[in-house]
């Protein structure tokens, strides 16, 4: 019995809790961890697409079929990466959101209806 009102009074006071900041510093790590995947994966991009523009090359010499599907399917592989990274840097973008929207609900985060009342903002913040 007693056991049990512990318990019940450890996940009452857990309820309790503002757990804003503790959300935020994991969102930031988050962020940050898919940001890297993100620039790690574009970088691949990249050196995919240059081995495959000197392999449809060297190809091309001997057989200029198999160089055209060489560079059609690296074309794929290097768009669907691209896709993959739009996709991995919407999910950033959004958890940036879903932070933003956290601390707004707490009432200490500032937040901008026009456009130009934030740059304003930002200029100032920023000293330019």
């Amino acid at each position: 019995m007693e056991r049990e009102s512990q318990l019940r009074a450890h996940l009452e006071a857990l309820a309790a809790r503002d757990w804003t900041d503790a959300v935020g510093e994991k969102a930031d790590g988050v962020i940050e961890d898919i940001e890297t995947i993100a620039r790690h994966r574009a970088v691949i991009v990249a050196r995919l697409r240059k081995k495959a523009a000197r392999d449809v090359k060297t190809l091309f010499k001997v057989d200029a079929a198999a160089a055209a599907l060489l560079r059609q399917m690296a074309e794929r592989l290097a768009r669907a990466d691209e896709r993959a990274i739009e996709v991995y840097l919407e999910a950033a973008d959004f958890l940036r959101a879903l932070r933003a929207d956290m601390a707004a609900d707490r009432g200490d985060a500032r937040t901008f209806d026009d456009p130009a009342e934030m740059a304003a903002f930002l200029r100032q913040s920023l000293g330019v």
